[in-house]
């Protein structure tokens, strides 16, 4: 969502206020978004090097048997 435009008439300057107001904050909205995007991402990353370690630790093992 962003605010493309408002109309305004001369004294309304409050709306014009509030307008950037919440430009503002659905521009921090959806960088918070995207920052836990990020963060599920290298989660992700990480379990998925832990499972690959684990497995050729594992297959070193039987190898080793």
């Amino acid at each position: 969502m962003s605010i493309d435009s408002i109309e305004t008439t001369k004294g309304d300057t409050h709306a014009v206020e509030r307008a950037a107001l919440l430009d503002d904050i659905i521009d921090e909205a959806t960088a918070i978004d995207d920052l836990t995007t990020l963060e599920d991402t290298l989660a992700e990353v990480r379990r998925q090097r832990r499972l690959e370690t684990a497995g050729a630790d594992a297959t070193d093992d039987v190898g080793s048997g």
